[in-house]
């Protein structure tokens, strides 16, 4: 069993340029990156993972439960 996912990564970089009068102008430039990757996992991982998300799941509910 494969499973494929994406991963984006957001870089926010920021500028900081004087002016002739004195005073600064910012620019924020947002850079989105993404990331493919493919994951193997063997029979017993498979299995943790799908527990894992089951009990993420529960806790979830829970919690809304509460609310």
């Amino acid at each position: 069993m494969q499973y494929v996912s994406f991963f984006w990564l957001y870089v926010i970089l920021i500028r900081c340029i004087p002016t002739v009068f004195g005073t600064i102008i910012v620019i924020m430039t947002v850079i989105r990156r993404a990331f493919k990757f493919r994951l193997n996992p063997t029979p017993a991982q498979a299995q943790q993972m799908v527990e894992f998300a089951g009990a993420n799941r529960f806790v979830w509910n829970k919690a809304l439960a509460l609310n």
